[in-house]
């Protein structure tokens, strides 16, 4: 018995040492799942549009109210005079669509004068006052689709038709030749034009901005010696607008 015992003393170090060993070597850590990737279902409902796309027609108007004011620059190409030289007022009212955050349809009805004066008051070559002179008054009824950048920016293009209002001319000697023009200088009562226009936005509902419209088909014949194959109106108008919508409750605040 005293042999036994003797014999568990002297293996018990052995046996604990061992048992230190085998519990400080690390143990290998398990390799994580692959992850699978989530099937996606076709009849689930789709994720809300977010909002910079989708309008919030409680807090604003689908149908908001436009007045326009401001000048026309005008000239009339193949009429033998170029430049911008004649001034005239622009003065309407419309209303603006807008159907999401971005995009919006237009439509408005201006009062437009347009026409055109010489280059030169004098004639360089007989050195004699140029009196020539046409003014020419629309209704305009421009139809724009603009795209809109963050409120402060807005960008468009599109149709305008326009009907003769009111027309004069003047010959280079001061003559009024607009009951008895020239044969074929007798003007189209309507001007069919395309115009592209911007705007930037000063407050909420104020802007400032301007518009290039051009015939796209002729008002009359050329004058003689032109090299376009008749005349057309070509206007740059610098413009104010106003736009009025009466759900928005904060009219006068600034941008964010």
């Amino acid at each position: 018995m005293k042999k036994k015992l003797t014999l568990w003393i002297m293996l018990l170090p052995a046996m604990l040492l061992a048992q230190q060993k085998q519990d400080s070597i690390p143990k290998p850590h398990p390799k994580p799942a692959p992850k699978i990737a989530p099937v996606s279902n076709p009849n689930a409902p789709k994720a809300p549009i977010p909002d910079e796309v989708k309008p919030d027609f409680s807090k604003e108007s689908i149908f908001k109210a436009l007045f326009v004011g401001g000048i026309n620059l005008s000239q009339i190409e193949g009429s033998g005079e170029a430049t911008y030289r004649k001034v005239g007022a622009l003065v309407g009212a419309g209303t603006v669509i807008k159907f999401s955050k971005r995009f919006s349809l237009s439509a408005e009805l201006l009062y437009s004068q347009k026409g055109a004066k010489p280059q030169f008051s004098t004639d360089p070559v007989s050195g004699q006052k140029d009196k020539f002179n046409i003014t020419a008054d629309y209704l305009d009824f421009p139809i724009t689709f603009s795209v809109h950048d963050k409120k402060i920016l807005m960008f468009g293009a599109g149709l305008q038709i326009s009907a003769l209002a009111r027309y004069q001319q003047t010959d280079t000697a001061g003559n009024n030749v607009t009951s008895h023009p020239p044969e074929g200088q007798q003007p189209r009562k309507v001007d069919l034009l395309g115009q592209i226009c911007g705007t930037f936005f000063i407050h909420r509902r104020l802007g400032i901005g301007m518009r290039f419209a051009y015939s796209l088909l002729k008002i009359r014949d050329a004058v003689e010696g032109s090299n376009f194959r008749g005349e057309y109106n070509n206007t740059l108008s610098i413009r104010v607008s106003y736009l009025l919508d009466p759900k928005h409750v904060k009219w006068n605040s600034k941008i964010p």
